[in-house]
Parts: structure tokens; sequence; C-alpha cells
């Protein structure tokens, strides 16, 4: 027995829904056999369907059939050996043709390509696709630096929320205090903590103040403990 997509029609009788079955070989290959009769008639529908029949079993004879979906320009088609080329064959230069080609046609916005790229932990190409999302007002720098910190890239995380709030985005103020506080894409350093706190406080932030009182107190101890270090004496 085989699994198959079977369209059915949903509870309140409005729409057709792909639902996952258990079929017998005799109704597999009969399916597969309608649908090879539309797709060499060049339907693109009936083309990805035998691509997504193939996947898990043959991933070449699958990816002809995408490539005929795409040959007419079906977004389907692109996508799914989007898909393949950067999860399964981790061919990053071939992901971004198909990326290109789904963006070519309006199918898929700059930023959701570069999220894909991040989730795969391709941080250049990411940043490339999140820049050209920028360039057309689709997202803005606070965007981008929200998008690596989910992701973990820190570092990158830091260096956009810099960007942001040098361009007046002044509620990432306190998020920069907690990072140079706490280490997370940059080195730890209280002072500039402080100061990010300071700011977030001085904008109206209430939150940021318990965290200056925090790290002033800190920062008073470790001023008081390498004075006393400094002048030879215990403590």
């Amino acid at each position: 027995k085989r699994m198959l997509k079977i369209r059915v029609k949903s509870d309140d009788g409005k729409e057709y829904l792909d639902c996952p079955r258990v079929v017998t070989d005799l109704v597999f290959n009969k399916a597969i056999e309608w649908y090879e009769k539309s797709a060499f008639k060049n339907n693109p529908i009936a083309q990805c369907k035998l691509g997504e029949i193939f996947l898990p079993v043959d991933l070449e004879r699958s990816k002809e059939w995408f490539k005929m979906a795409a040959s007419l320009n079906h977004p389907w088609g692109y996508s799914k050996l989007r898909k393949i080329s950067l999860r399964i064959e981790k061919n990053i230069e071939e992901a971004e043709y198909w990326f290109q080609k789904l963006y070519s046609i309006n199918e898929i916005f700059p930023s959701l390509i570069g999220h894909n790229y991040l989730k795969e932990s391709v941080v250049d190409k990411a940043e490339k696709w999140f820049k050209k999302a920028l360039e057309i007002n689709e997202i803005s720098l606070l965007s981008i630096g929200y998008a690596f910190r989910y992701y973990g890239f820190y570092e990158k995380a830091f260096e956009w929320f810099m960007k942001a709030v040098h361009n007046g985005y002044k509620e990432i103020q306190y998020n920069l205090g907690v990072m140079c506080e706490y280490g997370k894409g940059t080195p730890v350093d209280l002072e500039q903590a402080l100061f990010w706190y300071q700011k977030a406080l001085d904008d109206g932030n209430e939150d940021a103040r318990k965290d200056v009182a925090r790290v002033s107190n800190t920062i008073r101890i470790i001023d008081k403990i390498m004075n006393k270090d400094d002048t030879g004496k215990n403590y």
C-alpha cells in the first residue's frame, strides 16, 4: 500500500483539501497514469503532483517533473526546486537560481528568501536578500535585526540593531542594553549597557529603571574592588 494525497471536501463543503490517504498499489498507479496524461499535455499542476509523489522515493525523477513545471514558468515548480536545492542537496548556488526565478515573477518577497536562507544558516545570502527587501521598503532595519536574533545570529543582530538605533528606532535601546550586559553578539560591556538602559529610560521605558539601578550598582562594586586591588589592600 502507498500514501497518496487525495482531494476531499472540507467539513463545511466550501473547499477541497489535499489529505494523505493510504491507497492500494492499483489506485496509486492509476493516479500516476492520470497525472501523467495531464502532465504530458503541459499541465504544470499535474507535473508538480507527480514531483510530490516521487520526491520521497526517486529524487531525480521528482526533479524532472518539477523542472517541467518550472519550464512553464509555474511558481510551484520553482518553489519545490528551491526547497530541494537548499534543504536536501545543500546546493546554495542552485537554490539562489530558483529563488531568483521566483522573485522575477513576483511570487516571493525578498525578506522571505532571507528567512529561508537563515533557516539553513546561510547568513551571507540571507543578508543580501534582506538588503534587497530594505531597498523596496518591504522591511525595516529593526526587522532585519530581529530576524538574525530569532535564528541565533547575535553578532549580526547587534550590527543591525545598531544601524536601526542610529536611524531613529529608539525602541531597540533597551535590547541593546541587554545584549551589552550579557554579551549577546558583542563583548560584555557594563558601561555600554548602562548607557543604553539610561537612553531607554530617558525615552520613557520605565522597565529600564531597575536595570539602570542594578548595572550602576554593579559598576560601583567593581570600581571599588579594582581601586582596592590597585592600592594593594586585601578585601
